[in-house]
């Protein structure tokens, strides 16, 4: 099992390209709202991680506004469509899924295609939820895991300057 957070993004995505075999890029990011999102991985499909890929902030806002799975298709959402991101980016198809623990929106992954015949149909986008759920509470738990090792290196620097009462 992988338990550090950096080394779950590579599996995650490259699960994702399986799946969902119209994917041509996928967004990995943590925070709780677009203005805190920070990519973790971005990858082109066929390329290993891709620095310099943009996401369509549009998309991203939505999904986490709503708490919940938005799927763009150019040809169904017209107003959508035309926010310069979109059409900067070429986006055609795109699906955002929030990264939710409870109440707790962890951040967001998306996944889009400038392939016209590469829509995302409703059964994609249940899918997408139900494994999206699994990665939340993956990376919520290897969170939790960091969180108590950096207590634990931390309360043993300090056992070398205080005393053990002073500690519990």
């Amino acid at each position: 099992t992988i338990t550090r957070l950096e080394d779950m993004y590579g599996p995650i995505i490259d699960t994702l390209f399986e799946v969902f075999t119209q994917v041509e890029r996928a967004f990995l990011m943590l925070g709780g709202t677009v203005e805190k999102l920070e990519p973790q991985l971005m990858r082109q499909r066929g390329q290993a991680t891709t620095e310099d890929l943009q996401v369509s902030l549009s998309v991203c806002q939505e999904a986490l506004e709503k708490k919940q799975l938005v799927i763009f298709s150019q040809d169904d959402n017209p107003e959508l469509a035309k926010r310069q991101s979109m059409n900067l980016l070429q986006i055609r198809h795109a699906m955002a899924i929030p990264l939710v623990v409870k109440d707790e929106v962890l951040g967001l992954l998306v996944m889009d295609t400038t392939n016209k015949r590469g829509s995302f149909r409703e059964a994609d986008g249940e899918l997408a939820v139900c494994v999206c759920r699994q990665i939340a509470i993956a990376l919520k738990n290897a969170m939790l895991v960091e969180k108590v090792e950096q207590q634990a290196k931390m309360r043993d620097s300090l056992r070398r300057f205080l005393s053990r009462p002073v500690l519990e």
